[in-house]
């Protein structure tokens, strides 16, 4: 059970977090024009602005109008690619703000709501939060950090197992499917990431003590492999920064920042499940769903999780 964790880790071992916050990203409504359907979900949000999917009936032009939450009006400033739109808060109010009073978790579309309103939408704001989560700006949960409850995370102090935080705003990247027949064709969506100081420090300082290093989640993974630099002989460190990473992590890529993986169980043709085939190698992911597959697990954003050893460690 995910409360034992503590028992498989050590003293000096190192759990690196994602603490990005979920926006209340959708946001729903119609088309003033034409009285139509409108859906929209923030991918990133600058001043008045917010930048993501728009899904409606027929073309939306720019200049458009929608209304979308009670009293809302947004124009369509502008279409981007592959179906991303640029709108803009008539009143020019902090777009921040309107997502936080009108907008409603961005919950996966398997996890069924009502339009408009349900009366789990407040429960959904905090369950579809982290523990860890501080930093405003993901469009999905780093699901596997939503295991981690006060109790267990005592446990692992008592434990002497120290933790630190990344940050990797959740969005297309991680939860857009493969797209072609190879993975050389599919092109990863960037998504903003910040690693600190701090956070490169106790990687090394773990490194140093001899501690095994554990990402939680595939969005930790992403960000720690982005910034990682040298090699298994003359060993590996983090460089502090922030930016955007499109990292797409694939066989036969060998990982090198981290020594174990805790993750939730993906859905087929995801960026996810290529990754941990890279992580932990094709065998032990095919062994661990087999079983998984036979049992009572779940799988998904509230489902079940794995703890995945690097197919090839550093010691």
């Amino acid at each position: 059970m995910v409360r034992e964790l503590s028992a498989q880790l050590n003293e000096g071992d190192l759990l690196i977090f994602n603490d990005t916050r979920v926006m209340a990203a959708r946001l729903e409504g119609v088309r003033c024009r034409t009285g139509g359907r409108a859906e929209f979900l923030a991918l990133s949000v600058d001043g008045s602005r917010l930048e993501g999917l728009l899904k409606t009936r027929g073309t939306a032009l720019a200049g458009e109008l929608f209304s979308l939450g009670a009293g809302l009006e947004l124009r369509l400033a502008e279409e981007t690619t592959e179906g991303r739109a640029l709108l803009e808060l008539v009143d020019a109010s902090s777009a921040a703000e309107a997502l936080e009073h009108h907008g409603r978790m961005p919950l996966p579309p398997y996890i069924r709501r009502a339009r408009g309103s349900d009366a789990r939408d407040a429960l959904d704001r905090v369950r579809y939060q982290t523990e860890h989560a501080q930093c405003v700006g993901a469009a999905a949960a780093p699901t596997a950090g939503l295991h981690f409850s006060e109790s267990l995370r005592e446990a692992l102090r008592v434990r002497g197992v120290q933790s630190a935080c990344i940050t990797l705003h959740t969005g297309l990247g991680t939860f857009r499917p493969l797209s072609g027949e190879s993975l050389d064709t599919h092109v990863m969506h960037e998504e903003v990431f910040t690693v600190s100081r701090e956070a490169a420090a106790a990687h090394a300082a773990c490194r140093a003590r001899g501690g095994r290093v554990i990402a939680v989640g595939t969005t930790v993974l992403r960000a720690l492999e982005t910034v990682a630099t040298g090699n298994r002989e003359e060993g590996v460190r983090l460089l502090p920064q922030s930016g955007c990473t499109r990292l797409f992590l694939r066989p036969p890529a060998e990982i090198l920042s981290a020594d174990r993986l805790f993750t939730n169980f993906h859905a087929p043709r995801s960026t996810l499940l290529v990754l941990l085939a890279a992580f932990a190698g094709h065998d032990s992911m095919r062994a661990a769903y087999a079983h998984a597959l036979q049992g009572p697990y779940r799988f998904l954003s509230y489902g079940d999780a794995t703890l995945f050893d690097n197919r090839r460690p550093m010691r």
